[in-house]
């Protein structure tokens, strides 16, 4: 994770007299910025921003007059959104760039056996957050349900859009995969 983060202050104090008068301003700038990228797909930037300032004036024979404002802002920029439309339960961010997945998927792929592909595919999916869609990319290089349903149980914690889940259900040849793979959902929820 890259993080870049930014404080700017800016404080200064000064006075003018006048004869038997006194007049005091105070101001204080506070400003803070915080950028956060990561893998280039996920931007997010916070900013606050306080001014005070005070401003006292005395007369001799008078009475003490004091003015004070404080204007505070904050800013928090919107979440990203990684598939479009998607709006349900999110259980990872942010999901790896399409370049990534290629190489991912071409990785998977070169494996010559199925307990090769098995292990690979845990390996990537261990150390990345990936779509639904990208999941299915790397469940299509398996033939048959067994490793599909291995791979769809790992993937579960790994995958950004939840709710869009049952898409994996399309690439079962048999219908008792499909259930194994509800019923260990169900266990999830």
């Amino acid at each position: 994770m890259k993080q870049l983060s930014l404080i700017f202050m800016l404080c200064f104090s000064f006075s003018l007299y006048a004869q038997n008068n006194s007049t005091s301003i105070n101001m204080n700038i506070n400003m803070n910025i915080d950028a956060t990228s990561e893998d280039m797909s996920e931007s997010q930037q916070n900013s606050n921003m306080n001014v005070n300032f005070n401003i006292e004036e005395t007369q001799q024979g008078h009475s003490n007059t004091s003015h004070s404002q404080t204007t505070t802002t904050a800013t928090k920029q919107p979440e990203v959104i990684y598939v479009s439309g998607y709006s349900g339960k999110i259980g990872c961010t942010p999901p790896v760039s399409s370049e990534r997945l290629e190489d991912m998927a071409k990785t998977v792929k070169n494996q010559t056996f199925g307990d090769d592909k098995v292990r690979v595919t845990k390996q990537i999916v261990r150390s990345n957050c990936i779509t639904l869609d990208q999941l299915i990319v790397l469940l299509n290089e398996f033939d048959w349900d067994d490793d599909k349903l291995e791979i769809a149980k790992f993937a579960y914690d790994h995958v950004y859009d939840l709710e869009n889940y049952y898409k994996v259900y399309n690439l079962f040849t048999f219908s008792s995969s499909g259930e194994e793979l509800d019923e260990f959902i169900q266990s999830k929820n």
